[in-house]
C-alpha cells in the first residue's frame, strides 16, 4: 500500500499482483490493482480488474463506478462503450448517489453524446461538493462541465 498511497502506481501494480495472487477472491484486491493500473495508463487491464471485483462483489460501488469511468473516458476509442458506461454508472448511482457515481454518470452521458444530461448530472455532482457532501475536485468537475457545455466528452490523458 505504500507505493499506492505515495502515487507510485507502476510499483503499486506489482504490489497488487502479489495481493491478488494471495487473495484471489478478494474484490478489494482487484479494485486497488485496477485503480493502480488505470493511474499507470493500463486502462484495458484496469477495466478487466474492475470487472473481476464486480463479479466478486456485485454491489461494490467503487468498482462499478471505476469500470464505468474508464468505459466513458478512456483515451483509446476501442476501450470506450458509452451504453455500457451509462448502465454501470446508473447502477452505481442507484447503490450510492455520491459525487463519484454522479460525475461518472455525467461522463457516460457525454460519451454517448447526450451533453445536456451530462451537464445537468455534473451539476448535481457539483451541488454535493458545494454542500460539503462529497470529496472531489471542484475545478476538475467544473472543467468537465464546460466540456459538456461545448458538446465535447472528457478524455483521460
Amino acid at each position: 500500500m505504500a507505493h499506492y498511497r505515495s502515487g507510485q502506481f507502476k510499483d503499486a501494480t506489482t504490489d497488487f499482483h502479489h495481493v491478488v495472487a494471495l487473495r484471489p477472491t478478494d474484490a478489494k484486491a482487484y479494485y486497488f490493482r485496477a485503480y493502480a493500473l488505470s493511474a499507470a495508463g493500463k486502462h484495458e487491464r484496469a477495466i478487466a480488474d474492475y470487472g473481476h471485483a464486480m463479479e466478486l462483489d456485485p454491489k461494490f460501488v467503487d468498482a462499478i463506478a471505476g469500470k464505468a469511468w474508464l468505459l466513458a473516458t478512456a483515451p483509446k476509442a476501442k476501450l470506450r462503450n458509452g451504453t455500457r458506461a451509462i448502465e454501470l454508472a446508473r447502477r452505481a448511482v442507484a447503490l450510492d448517489r455520491n459525487y463519484t457515481s454522479l460525475s461518472t454518470l455525467a461522463a457516460a452521458y457525454a460519451e454517448s453524446g447526450d451533453f445536456a444530461k451530462a451537464f445537468q448530472t455534473e451539476e448535481f455532482a457539483l451541488d454535493l461538493l458545494r454542500l460539503g457532501l462529497g470529496s472531489g475536485s471542484y475545478g476538475a468537475s467544473w472543467a468537465r462541465q464546460e466540456l459538456y457545455k461545448a458538446g465535447r466528452p472528457f478524455r483521460l490523458e
